[in-house]
């Protein structure tokens, strides 16, 4: 589900508050597939919350490291 549409940009109230309601329930529908951390990370009110400092709102990524660990076989 993406929450960031610019569909929404200039959208009413209502509207975003909608989709807001429905990105909510869709994280609840996921919770068994992520991990404990993830979710509460996804659901955390600090996250959406710009006013509180870990919030990522304007963040950089100044680095992203992929690896994957092979399986001994």
């Amino acid at each position: 589900m993406f929450i960031l549409t610019t569909d929404l940009k200039d959208s009413e109230y209502v509207q975003v508050q909608r989709q807001w309601v429905a990105y909510e329930r869709y994280l609840a529908s996921q919770k068994e597939r992520l991990t404990t951390s993830a979710y509460e990370f996804a659901t955390a009110d600090w996250h959406y919350n710009p006013q509180d400092h870990r919030c990522p709102h304007d963040s950089w990524v100044e680095s992203l490291i992929v690896t994957e660990h092979s399986a001994a076989s």
